[in-house]
């Protein structure tokens, strides 16, 4: 039975600002902070500022917003179906964590589980911030297509998670996320980083400005850069094979 809660209203100030307009406390995406450390070419961390050019708010699908303002207007909030629609929009995700790590620091250390990621924050103040993260028409058909692949690359990643008794939930992570560094190229991005430098090093940046859990951010360099031995590469490389037999 789906779990149904009432979620805390439990929020921090940081990326949050108050609208003089509207009045309401608003969410500012990891694109909107003031200076960033962004990867070199040679891998080194360099202090730049105003880079975040460098990084436009991650779309968010608009039949996720759909979804979740559904949600939010029931009596109960349910936990288990807004986790599906997330599960099914990798800008949702990464939103997600972002605004959970925050509650809990820094990256890596919030939650792991998209349940708890979710029942850490507010209905009303998740749904603002999804909806703040927004997208341009033309990225959003992009990501469109970002997102169906990566949702059934997950699914099939679950499958075979079963076989290997590995987390169901971490294996849809790790193949909805498993082109993640290919984001900036694919929305257009501009950037002092330049993409031929490779989508490891976009995977590591984007993880770590997104706050998302250690063990995901491991799974997925190690997806990105083809690691040999990796329980992980296997993993999607199964569930691409399965994609093919569907």
């Amino acid at each position: 039975m789906a779990a149904a809660v009432q979620l805390r209203t439990r929020m921090k100030p940081t990326r949050i600002c108050t609208s003089s307009v509207i009045g309401v406390e608003t969410y500012m995406p990891p694109s909107d902070l003031d200076a960033t450390a962004v990867l070199a070419p040679q891998g080194e961390w360099h202090e730049r500022q105003s880079v975040a050019a460098a990084f436009p708010s991650v779309p968010v699908l608009p039949g996720t917003l759909l979804g979740l303002e559904l949600l939010v207007q029931r009596p109960a909030f349910d936990l288990r179906a807004a986790s599906y629609l997330i599960g099914e929009d990798p800008g949702a995700l990464l939103h997600l964590f972002a605004l959970a790590g925050e509650e809990y620091g820094s990256a890596g250390e919030g939650p792991v589980r998209l349940e708890e990621c979710i029942a850490s924050l507010s209905s009303q103040h998740l749904l603002r911030a999804l909806a703040t993260a927004g997208g341009a028409r033309r990225e959003q058909a992009q990501f469109a297509d970002f997102a169906r692949h990566g949702s059934a690359v997950g699914r099939c990643a679950q499958l075979v998670a079963d076989s290997l008794d590995l987390s169901r939930e971490e294996a849809l992570l790790v193949g909805m996320l498993h082109e993640l560094g290919t984001l900036p190229s694919l929305l257009g991005w501009t950037s002092p980083l330049p993409f031929e430098t490779g989508s490891v090093l976009w995977c590591r940046e984007l993880g770590r400005r997104y706050k998302l859990p250690a063990e995901l951010r491991s799974a997925l360099d190690a997806v990105h850069g083809k690691l040999a031995g990796s329980v992980w590469v296997a993993v999607i490389d199964a569930a691409h094979d399965l994609l093919r037999t569907v």
